[in-house]
């Protein structure tokens, strides 16, 4: 056959294949950044590969534009190779842009002087026995040779690393460009530099473009793998690659133009036809893959609700047993903190009867001392007696209140109900503080639009409970008053609200209100120092002991109080 004739062939079919490879990898993911550097770094093979091909063919000094462009185009095929290591297998190139902007300027440089004298400079004839024309090369080929070794080194380096960094499955892909790198590296070494240099012959060179195939099989295996099609599109997509090679073939040795027109409706046709093979092959995988997958989470799925029906039972089982022993414990902890809370409560009542005695023998004794029957005294021992009298009443009255919430507690009843106008209830807890709340400047409003209803109480504890709260209305009331309004929120129910100006509570106020004894806020000690912390827990236990209920509102910290009393009408 022919040399230039086999050229022209050999030229054909690997930029059918390189275009085919390309074009392949192009449409498998248009968007992926890797897949679209592959098929850049293709189109630029193609390219080289015509200013190969028309080099070798035509013989002069015309034809030096022609090598100065494989040059020209090598530089593209070198840089866009490091541009495709550092984005495989992502679908983004990552990289830095001081990295982007030195690789960028150095492509530049290397590009531009393939195209010029001190590159390559001038061509002579052919050597006897050879098919190339000798080239003249000028000054700077080292530096064009060093930048092009420098940028495949560095590739090398990026594979290497992203190799050892890389998952199992990554692993294997990169082997298929390594693979091919290697194939590469060591025919063009071998036949392209050894045997040029050593043997002194260029026969191998004008075949140079068989080389590139190994490598760029290995990186469209690395990406069709990346992308999960199995061997079966592989195949298809090969298979087709090879019939669209051997028509273009078939093409090229044509003998008449009849016969070129006619092979190149075939060809139409046949792409057309293996197009739509591929297509249907990689929608048949990817249905395959896809009910693959579904069953494969279907059969997860049947495992786990196999194992929960199998456990569930045993689990629930196990579980009542926890739950049930956590409750006898519970329970028992519950009724022995409920035998000391009781033991407590008995300990305090006792106690609390044992200091009314000496309370009471104290009182007597002033009160005898007061009446001057032991004798006479001056104004300023009176004060003191007097001094001593009023503290123990307030100690007796603490006493007594304790005394009170202690046998409410252990459920000891202490009252004589009977029915009792509401109103005079009020009114007489009114008159105990008139004087006090008039020494302040204080205004107490009492809003009646209506009949007061007869409530069953025990007078006399019950007015304790009102007077605790009016008195704590008044007390932490510096400005302002005390509104008292009546309301029926039920038929068979009465409501009393006992609004202030005062200082109002926070919401950690609220909460503890009714239920510590001996605690106040920070604010109420400010305003009233001597306040005994008891009488609102007080009033609340005498409340709920009447089947009424008693809680508080505020709008914040010096928005003022709201109490409400609630009492079944008798």
């Amino acid at each position: 056959m022919d040399q230039q004739l086999l050229l022209l062939i050999v030229h054909v079919v690997v930029t059918a294949i390189t275009l085919a490879l390309g074009l392949i990898v192009f449409f498998n993911n248009r968007k992926s950044a890797t897949n679209i550097i592959f098929f850049i770094l293709s189109t630029f093979i193609l390219i080289w590969m015509v200013f190969n091909y028309f080099a070798i063919i035509h013989v002069g000094s015309s034809d030096l534009p022609w090598a100065r462009g494989i040059l020209f185009s090598a530089a593209f095929q070198v840089y866009l190779l490091y541009f495709f290591v550092k984005s495989f297998p992502r679908d983004r190139l990552e990289i830095k842009p001081w990295e982007l902007t030195l690789v960028l300027t150095l492509f530049a440089g290397t590009a531009l002087l393939a195209t010029t004298p001190y590159v390559f400079s001038g061509m002579t004839g052919v050597a006897p026995g050879e098919i190339i024309a000798n080239v003249e090369q000028g000054k700077l080929i080292p530096l064009y040779g060093l930048s092009m070794v420098g940028i495949i080194i560095a590739s090398l380096i990026v594979m290497v690393q992203k190799y050892r960094h890389a998952t199992a499955l990554e692993r294997k892909q990169w082997a298929f460009i390594l693979t091919g790198f290697a194939i590469f590296f060591v025919s063009a070494v071998v036949f392209l530099f050894l045997v040029t240099n050593l043997l002194g012959t260029t026969i191998f060179v004008p075949y140079a473009p068989i080389t590139i195939i190994p490598m760029l099989i290995g990186s469209v295996f690395a990406i069709l793998k990346y992308r999960l099609l199995n061997v079966k599109v592989i195949a298809a997509e090969l298979l087709t690659v090879a019939i669209w090679i051997g028509l273009l073939v078939e093409i090229v040795l044509s003998a008449s133009l009849q016969e070129v027109v006619l092979k190149s409706l075939v060809f139409i046709v046949i792409v057309f036809f293996g197009l739509f093979l591929i297509r249907s092959v990689r929608r048949e995988v990817y249905d395959k893959e896809q009910l693959q997958e579904l069953t494969k989470q279907l059969n997860i799925a049947n495992t786990e609700l196999q194992d929960l029906n199998d456990n569930l039972q045993a689990k629930v089982d196990e579980q009542t047993k926890e739950i049930r022993a956590a409750y006898e414990v519970e329970k028992k902890a519950r009724q022995k903190l409920e035998e000391l809370d009781k033991a407590k409560d008995q300990f305090i009542l006792t106690t609390q009867h044992n200091l009314r005695t000496p309370l009471t023998i104290i009182k007597g004794y002033v009160e005898l001392v007061l009446s001057k029957k032991f004798g006479n005294f001056d104004a300023k021992v009176g004060d003191y007696i007097n001094r001593v009298g009023q503290s123990t009443d307030r100690m007796s009255k603490l006493v007594n209140e304790l005394l009170d919430v202690s046998q409410l507690k252990v459920g000891k009843s202490i009252f004589n109900f009977q029915p009792v106008n509401f109103r005079d209830l009020v009114v007489d807890v009114l008159n105990d503080l008139k004087s006090e709340t008039s020494r302040k400047g204080l205004y107490i409003e009492l809003k009646e639009d209506g009949s007061w209803p007869m409530v069953n109480v025990d007078p006399a504890k019950f007015k304790t409970a009102l007077f605790n709260i009016f008195d704590n209305a008044m007390k932490y009331t510096e400005e302002g008053g005390i509104t008292i309004t009546l309301t029926y929120p039920r038929p068979k129910d009465v409501q009393l609200c006992v609004s202030d100006t005062g200082i109002g509570m926070s919401e950690e106020t609220k909460e503890k209100l009714f239920s510590r004894l001996f605690e106040r806020g920070v604010e109420a000690e400010r305003i009233s120092p001597i306040g005994r912390g008891i009488g609102l827990a007080l009033s609340y236990n005498i409340i709920k002991a009447h089947q009424g209920n008693l809680w508080a509102e505020s709008d914040g910290v010096n928005k003022g109080s709201r109490f409400y009393i609630e009492l079944p009408i008798a």
